[in-house]
């Protein structure tokens, strides 16, 4: 149970809200609201467990929408850790993503959800 003054574990989602612009999907302005975020965190001790987001195509490596969202991650990252923030646990893919590992070298963070994939699905090698 939390008690005042405590500090509580907490994972934290950099959300990537997608909006429609010209027929094309693009991610809004990211970490925009972090900074206040960080001040919250900080006020409140809240220790960041981990950070996670998900790639909208992350069977799609070379996506300028893919590209872009890893670099929105990668700056959350960097803000977290610039304020003394450093969470154990980071992952920004899935199945797709894991299934692409390669082309993504260490940009998935340390961990991957893979979710469909314990089915089989997203491999044509594997079945259910």
């Amino acid at each position: 149970m939390y008690k005042e003054g405590e500090w509580i574990n907490f994972n934290l989602f950099e959300d990537k809200p997608f909006e429609k612009k010209e027929n094309k999907e693009q991610v809004k302005e990211p970490v925009k609201d972090l900074d206040e975020t960080i001040k919250v965190i900080k006020a409140k001790k809240i220790s960041i467990a981990g950070l996670m987001s998900h790639l909208g195509s992350g069977d799609k490596p070379n996506l300028p929408l893919t590209k872009h969202q890893i670099e929105v991650f990668a700056r959350a990252e960097k803000l977290l850790s610039e304020n003394g923030i450093f969470p154990k646990w980071k992952h920004l893919g899935a199945t797709g993503a894991l299934l692409n590992y390669k082309k993504y070298g260490n940009k998935l963070g340390n961990l991957v959800r893979v979710g469909l994939g314990i089915y089989g699905i997203g491999n044509k090698n594997l079945k259910p």
